[in-house]
């Protein structure tokens, strides 16, 4: 979804942008990541994360997995020197940003 150009939605681009930072600087506070993101700190706990993630997807030595998502943008000016339009072209042809994502949550629960 090009969430800077959906008319039905009404958020521009510039305000998903600072919702991404807010989400950001929330989630890196002490108290929410103690509370919600754990990884393992303990050999038995390795172990165990290890042990339930092959049972479930019978892939060996893994605790834990990342993916990546586009996020569609408007595109910034093609004549941007600082941000070049150009860049942000995905394999898809259309303009988006990465975002990155770790997933653990074999062992913890959390999926």
């Amino acid at each position: 979804m090009n969430i800077g150009k959906n008319i039905y939605m009404g958020v521009s681009q510039p305000t998903v942008s600072r919702n991404i930072n807010e989400i950001i600087d929330i989630m890196s506070r002490p108290e929410i990541m103690n509370q919600w993101i754990k990884f393992p700190s303990t050999l038995a706990e390795f172990n165990e994360l290890r042990t339930q993630f092959y049972r479930k997807f019978e892939f060996p030595g893994t605790i834990g997995c990342i993916d990546c998502t586009h996020i569609a943008i408007v595109p910034p000016a093609a004549n941007n020197n600082v941000h070049p339009e150009h860049i942000y072209i995905n394999r898809k042809g259309y303009h988006s940003i990465t975002t990155q994502l770790v997933i653990q949550d074999i062992c913890y629960g959390l999926g």
